[in-house]
């Protein structure tokens, strides 16, 4: 019977944590300002001097650090704060809200005072030409900041630019621009004042909702949970929450009429007819609904049916794939009364209305292959690029299945030993012969198929012993954290403190068992595979063993950060870095024996992890013990903060021992492994400047510049992505942060490790914007006049109409 103390554990951590009402309503604070940003709105205007960016980017260098010091000081602070009261167990009252609107509001004032000053140095330092870029960039980022509370960070409101950007470059002209200024300006407006309702329609949900549930508790406890009086209350209480969803349901329809209504005005000042068409059939998805017409929709099926062909699935399915293709493109004919609709009034009406969207997405989901939905992100990426013709369908197919058979999701073998001990109790309990223990020893000891076979089943046969063994120790230890159940409030420390002592008893014969298996398994191996036991190479293979008995887990997915306050930097196989970094044999050897040389250093640090997580689990059990329902916020201590350092301090190490090339290849496999999704994918023209730099054939001063620039972005990039890495290294986060979308959300929970990937980002659009600060745009190449000017159009938020309906009778075949 599978262990349950890691499913236990998690459920007493939900019992802390507990739902509160909170809902991130005080938690949206407009991120920090990006460079691109500014870069991008530069590109609409005519009268925009590439000569202006070294005053815009000295104005923004002073920026970033005002932002720093504010995140450090103010902002940081409040971000925890909010998180501390999303996740409170208990109801959260009026006082406690208003007290955290303040704070927001004190944070945003200080945020976009930032902004303001940020804008009004530019326009000191600038010349009056400058006027129409500062007018239009100070409006759209009113106009961001007053939907802060609509969109996620990796969004953009539909504003009339960022639609317009979806389906083609920039227009320069004088006459839209000034209307995209008005647009914005007064779209801020709308969004200001219905933001102002929805917190105050929060705070009056709060008063009503905690009176509600006073009231609730005293009829229950006068006449019983079931009583007609008591279900009477307890529709009030559910009630109160009805009132503030119809509110929010409100506020989103008056933004979308809003945002609509000006999108439709501003169509008219877009002279070319295709881009009007095209703007006006952005209109329909932004703020109607989505169809096949839309070109991800069609990037999504072009893209699943090239997989389809190209991963053998079932004729069938291509083929009834193929069917609902035609079939939704064949709905696009039915818009034109919608549009029609929509040329005549503020809104569509709103029989005339489909939920296709929902239905679109279920249908490619159905489609798609399990190991492509958990490859999202990439999924997602491609299709973009797909949508905007830049990589055809049937290349982002191959490499959307390339990369699944490259990188294949780890299957952990169930063996007995795996089947005793869930993921949770492996974490601290440890994992002895571990599944990956045959491809490290055949790799250590050069075998060939059969031989590592043999290893496998060796391996198995002492983990079935192992669990044998075992099995009864692990079953007291579930037996002990019984015993907290009905404890007296007064006597819980006592308590919890004898439950630990068994806790560790029991975790220590396990722990003796654990390393015998793991000598035993390596002697039988050595006596088989005629290797002494005091060979060299057994101790790669050693030291894994003995490390995975300390920490059962290479990575601190789930339980292993949530729980124990393990991150991935703390948890990682460094041996596994050489290999992930490309290195050659010669180098591979190196970097082992300097892993090796700390061997006793990484010991010991794992086993103080070990004793971190299991004071974390002393504290689960204080709580659960309390009654499980305290109104704490729970915040895991890090536990792994010392294996953290000595594993930046190694790669440090690594330069002096492989040399530059070597030790940088290391650490971005390390940052890959460690933080996936913080490296965004580089613009080509990074390479492509960089190449320019070396080609004799380049003009000099182009050379010349492309070199400097390449350097400084580089070094900035760097310096950046260390950065974020060991903040992420030390920071425990309840949520993983394994992809470019949980990190593009991470400024609502932490800003300051949002400020340090953005700046990543930036190094290369600063980059951009002093090449052509330098270089005049008629004396460069094509190629590089084209990716200066161009820029990747952002995602933009949809906003549909809360009921939806379609009077027109149509059955799928």
């Amino acid at each position: 019977m599978r262990s349950s103390l890691g499913l236990f554990l998690m459920g007493c951590m939900m019992c802390v944590v507990g739902c509160g009402p909170m809902g991130a309503e005080f938690e949206r604070v407009p991120p920090p300002l990006a460079f691109a940003e500014v870069r991008e709105t530069s590109r609409w205007c005519s009268t925009f001097d590439p000569k202006w960016w070294k005053a815009i980017d000295d104005s923004y260098t002073v920026y970033d650090q005002e932002v720093e010091e504010l995140i450090l000081r103010d902002w940081d602070q409040f971000a925890t704060l909010a998180t501390q009261e999303r996740m409170q167990s208990k109801q959260v009252d009026a006082r406690a809200a208003r007290s955290l609107l303040t704070r927001m509001r004190g944070v945003e004032q200080k945020s976009n005072g930032l902004e303001i000053a940020f804008i009004n140095r530019c326009r000191e330092t600038l010349p009056p030409e400058s006027k129409e870029f500062l007018e239009l960039f100070s409006a759209r980022r009113r106009f961001e900041r007053a939907g802060s509370t609509w969109i996620s960070p990796s969004e953009a409101l539909p504003g009339p630019l960022e639609i317009l950007a979806l389906d083609g470059p920039p227009i320069n002209a004088r006459q839209l621009i000034e209307a995209a200024i008005g647009v914005y300006s007064r779209s801020a407006e709308v969004l200001e004042r219905e933001r102002r309702k929805r917190f105050t329609a929060y705070l009056e949900f709060i008063e009503t909702n905690t009176s509600a549930i006073a009231v609730l508790g005293e009829v229950e406890a006068a006449h019983g949970k079931q009583s007609p009086k008591a279900k009477q209350h307890a529709a009030i209480v559910s009630g109160c929450r009805d009132v503030l969803q119809s509110a929010h349901d409100a506020s989103d329809e008056a933004v979308r009429r809003a945002l609509s209504t000006e999108a439709q005005g501003f169509a008219s000042f877009i002279e070319d007819p295709v881009r009007r068409a095209d703007f006006e059939e952005r209109i329909l998805q932004c703020f109607v609904v989505e169809g096949l017409s839309a070109p991800a929709s069609r990037a999504q099926f072009a893209v699943l049916r090239a997989i389809a062909e190209r991963m053998d699935v079932d004729a069938d399915r291509v083929k009834r794939l193929a069917e609902i293709a035609a079939f939704e493109a064949t709905w696009t004919a039915d818009w034109g009364s919608v549009k029609a609709a929509l040329r005549d009034s503020a809104s569509v009406p709103q029989g005339a209305l489909l939920a296709r969207a929902k239905q679109l997405k279920d249908k490619l989901d159905h489609f798609a292959a399990p190991s492509i939905r958990s490859n999202a992100p990439e999924f997602d990426r491609l299709m973009r690029l797909v949508a905007a013709r830049v990589l055809r369908a049937e290349d982002a197919a191959a490499q959307l299945t390339g990369e699944i058979a490259l990188t294949p999701k780890v299957e952990v073998v169930e063996d007995a030993l795996a089947q005793s001990r869930d993921r949770g109790m492996r974490l601290f309990v440890g994992w002895p012969l571990h599944p990956e223990s045959t491809s490290v020893i055949a790799a250590a000891l050069n075998l060939d198929a059969a031989q590592a076979l043999r290893v496998e089943e060796i391996r198995r046969e002492e983990a079935t012993r192992l669990a044998e063994r075992t099995a009864p120790v692990l079953e007291k230890v579930k037996d002990v954290s019984r015993e907290l159940q009905n404890v007296a409030r007064d006597s819980v420390d006592m308590h919890v403190r004898r439950v630990m002592q068994q806790v560790r008893a029991h975790l220590l014969i396990t722990h003796a068992l654990d390393g015998e298996a793991n000598a035993r398994f390596i002697d039988r191996v050595a006596e088989e595979m005629h290797v002494s036991t005091d060979d060299a190479r057994w101790r790669v293979p050693r030291l894994t063993a003995a490390l995975l008995c300390e920490v059962g887990a290479k990575t601190a997915e789930g339980e292993g950060e949530s729980l124990g306050g393990v991150t991935d930097a703390a948890a990682l196989d460094l041996f596994s870095l050489p290999r992930a970094a490309g290195l050659t044999a010669v180098e591979e050897e190196l970097f082992n024996e300097l892993v090796l040389a700390h061997a006793l250093e990484l010991l010991d640090a794992a086993h103080a992890a070990r004793e971190r997580m299991l004071m974390n689990v002393s504290r689960i059990f204080r709580v659960l013990a309390m009654g499980g329902d305290v109104g704490e916020y729970w915040e895991t201590f890090e536990a792994g903060a010392v294996a953290t350092e000595l594993r930046f301090a190694i790669l440090s190490e690594s330069r002096r021992v492989l040399g530059g090339d070597a030790a940088d290849r290391i650490e971005r496999a390390f940052r890959l492994l460690v933080v996936p999704g913080l490296e965004c994918e580089r613009s080509m023209l990074i390479d492509a400047l960089r190449e320019c730099a070396e080609d004799s054939s380049t003009a000099p001063e182009l050379a010349a510049v492309a070199a400097v620039v390449v350097i400084e972005a580089d070094a900035r990039r760097t310096r950046a992505l260390r950065d974020a890495t060991r903040w992420r290294a030390h920071r425990v986060l309840s949520e993983p942060l394994r992809s470019e979308e949980a990190w593009n959300a991470l400024a609502r929970i932490s800003p300051m490790g949002a400020l340090l990937r953005q700046r990543s980002i930036d190094a290369d659009e600063r980059a951009f914007a002093a090449v052509a600060r330098v270089v005049n745009t008629s004396a460069m190449p094509d190629w590089l006049r084209e990716g200066i000017e161009s820029f990747e159009a952002r995602r933009v938020r949809q906003f549909f109409p809360e009921r939806r309906e379609w009077k027109i009778d149509r059955s799928e075949s």
